[in-house]
């Protein structure tokens, strides 16, 4: 026994020796890799608990690496612990991995699910410092109970994806599936609510995507969503700092394809927030023999929606039908609503109105023509079979905010504004024929409190106070106010 031990110090010595002896790699370009980007911590935590994840770190020089410090950014304060090739703690220096080598990092989090003060996300990073060169892995996890969709499909030309009851490979039965407010529900990559399936969604659910997730009604699903004016269901990113609250662009968006008639999608008091675009409805195209697809035969209907602060568009749409009321759509780097191609729309008391402050924006708040770019890049043409808006505001921060651009063979007959401001320069609205009791104020602006705030309420000397049409008396606004009078126009009434 005594000669086997001292064998095996014989040879850990000399390997120790030769480690001692290895030339260390001091180039400035020696980057080191990860096992992963991001760590996430995906239990679905019900009790005070602990979870335990590793990271690998390669040195893939075959030279060693001499990591001058590796610690986590939140330091002492962290609910992370690591524990860096066997020793714990919050800050490690001059660890050597040998060329070609890796080392282990284990990670462990506590969180309590109920504890008071608790971010809902709890994150931080494990910084590494090497020649000079600062690299970080990502550190999540959820400090309360929640329900986790995480891709399970890779498939050519479509993001990572799975689907309501799991692999979408494996998805044989229809299913039909209600979300409630008792958890949060957390998306990764591409949520699919496939052919024949249903997702309901119940009032007060808040819905969490991570940066390039989405959700995705594919080609014959069907989406409900049952929000109320005290507890509305909100779709949004999932980075939780104070600071992110209003930043666009963090994740996709909630695209909608075409489905049979009567399979209508229904968003009720629905917020949409922070992606690139809000919605897209326009039919599934994957071939090109898809691009001629006809105008959907089902209808997204929005009843007092919200879709704000996106990098791209509000709502998108082609060759889809929509009815939209009491809604607003706000803040968009390009378009609040952009039509491009084909469809019927109807629009009653909405707000599109632009004031975005994160770039330079050229486009209109809202944009509509029968012309479009199809899935090939070529130039294409759809008729529009029907378009209303009805006390309606199109109005933003730049000189032209509204916008119709039709060619020659689109008939008019059933395109029709009425009792809508709008803010134009060049655009041309004399035709009575389509623009019917309009606004264009170029002195005075629809009177929002705080647009670029995305506060569309009303000041009490608002200009669109009592301008609706005579005719359409009564009803409520998007939060539940009745309207009085004429009513106001766009999806706010003016209240004291």
């Amino acid at each position: 026994m005594r000669t086997y031990f001292l064998l095996v110090l014989i040879i850990a010595l000399a390997y120790t020796a030769c480690r001692k002896d290895e030339q260390i790699n001091t180039s400035s370009g020696l980057m080191l890799e990860f096992s992963r980007d991001t760590v996430i911590f995906d239990t679905v935590f019900t009790t005070v608990g602990t979870a335990t994840q590793v990271l690998k770190v390669f040195n893939n020089s075959n030279q060693a690496a001499e990591v001058s410090s590796i610690y986590l950014g939140e330091g002492e304060q962290s609910s992370y612990r690591i524990n860096v090739d066997g020793e714990p703690g919050y800050s490690f220096s001059d660890v050597l991995i040998p060329g070609d080598d890796s080392i282990f990092i284990f990670m462990e989090v506590t969180i309590d699910p109920n504890g008071m003060g608790l971010p809902f996300i709890e994150q931080d990073s494990i910084v590494f410092v090497t020649n000079g060169n600062v690299q970080d892995v990502d550190l999540i996890a959820w400090g309360q109970d929640a329900c986790f969709f995480y891709p399970t499909n890779s498939i050519s030309g479509l993001p990572p994806l799975t689907c309501l009851d799991g692999d979408c490979l494996n998805d044989e039965d229809p299913v039909d599936i209600t979300w409630t407010n008792d958890k949060p529900i957390v998306i990764y990559g591409y949520l699919i609510i496939d052919e024949f399936d249903k997702l309901t969604i119940e009032e007060g659910t808040q819905i969490y995507f991570h940066e390039g997730s989405g959700l995705w009604v594919w080609e014959g699903g069907q989406l409900t969503v049952n929000g109320s004016v005290d507890q509305p269901v909100v779709f949004q990113h999932d980075r939780p700092e104070e600071l992110y609250d209003d930043v666009p662009g963090q994740w996709d968006l909630i695209r909608i394809n075409e489905g049979p008639a009567g399979q209508d999608n229904v968003l009720n008091h629905a917020v949409i927030k922070n992606s690139i675009i809000g919605i897209e409805a326009k039919p599934l195209v994957l071939e090109l023999e898809d691009i001629d697809k006809p105008i959907s035969e089902n209808s997204l209907e929005l009843n007092n929606c919200i879709i704000q602060q996106t990098t791209a568009f509000g709502l998108l749409a082609r060759k889809y039908r929509i009815e939209a009321e009491n809604c607003l759509f706000a803040n968009s780097g390009q378009q609040t609503v952009g039509i491009s191609g084909g469809g019927a729309y109807d629009f009653k008391h909405c707000t599109m109105g632009n004031y975005w402050i994160w770039s330079n924006r050229t486009e209109p708040s809202f944009y509509m023509s029968d012309l479009y770019q199809d899935e090939a890049g070529q130039g294409n043409q759809a008729f529009i079979e029907s378009f209303n808006a009805e006390n309606c505001i199109m109005y933003g921060s730049t000189f032209e905010e509204f916008l119709v651009e039709l060619s020659e063979v689109q008939p008019t007959d059933d395109i029709n504004f009425s009792y809508c401001m709008v803010r134009i320069d060049e655009m041309d609205i004399s035709d009575e024929s389509i623009y019917e009791e309009m606004y264009s104020n170029e002195f005075q602006g629809p009177g929002f409190v705080a647009p670029s705030d995305n506060d569309f309420h009303l000041e009490p000397d608002a200009f669109v106070i009592d301008k609706g049409d005579p005719n359409q008396i009564g009803g409520l606004d998007i939060e539940g106010n009745p309207r009085v009078g004429r009513g106001d126009l766009g999806c706010y009434e003016f209240t004291e």
